[in-house]
C-alpha cells in the first residue's frame, strides 16, 4: 500500500512538496532517522527482563510474512554484529599480546601471555561455531497457519 500523495509506485519515485522552511521543494522521501522512528513507534517492540535475562523482540506488521522476516533478520543482525565485534577485539588483543611476547624473556610473564592468548583464541572459536552467538531463540518467530478472511 502506498500513499500516492507522497510516492509514485509506477515510476518508483518520491514526490516533493513546497515549503517555506525547506526552500522551494522538499522530498517526501523519509530520512533514515525518520524511517527508524516510524518503525520503532509503529512496528517494533523490544523488552528485556533483567531477572531472567530474556530479550523479547516483536514486530507487528499488516503482512505476517514481513513481520516474520524482519524479526528473524533482527536476531541475525544482532548476533552478527556482536560476533564480528568480539572477533575483531579478540584478534587485536592476540596481536597486542604477541607483540609483548617478543619483548619479554620473563618466564612468568610468558606463561601469563600464553594463557591470555588461549583465552582470546577460545573466544574466536566460539564465535565461529555458534550462529546464535549472543541472542539465542527461545520461541522462534512463526508465520500464521491460517490468514484472516
Amino acid at each position: 500500500m502506498y500513499d500516492l500523495s507522497k510516492y509514485n509506485p509506477e515510476s518508483k519515485t518520491w514526490l516533493t512538496k513546497s515549503s517555506l522552511f525547506f526552500g522551494p521543494t522538499k522530498s517526501f522521501k523519509p530520512t533514515s532517522f525518520e524511517a527508524y522512528q516510524l518503525f520503532k513507534e509503529e512496528f517494533l517492540t523490544v523488552s528485556y527482563d533483567k531477572e531472567i535475562g530474556v530479550l523479547s523482540i516483536s514486530v507487528k506488521h499488516y503482512s505476517p510474512k514481513v513481520a516474520f522476516i524482519t524479526t528473524n533478520l533482527m536476531a541475525t543482525d544482532i548476533n552478527d554484529y556482536f560476533k564480528t565485534e568480539d572477533q575483531r577485539e579478540a584478534r587485536a588483543n592476540i596481536e597486542f599480546i604477541e607483540d609483548k611476547l617478543n619483548s619479554t624473556s620473563n618466564t612468568l610473564m610468558l606463561e601469563v601471555f600464553y594463557k591470555m592468548i588461549e583465552s582470546h583464541s577460545q573466544t574466536l572459536m566460539l564465535t565461529e561455531v555458534n550462529n546464535q552467538y549472543l541472542v539465542k531463540t527461545l520461541i522462534p518467530a512463526k508465520l500464521p497457519e491460517k490468514s484472516r478472511p
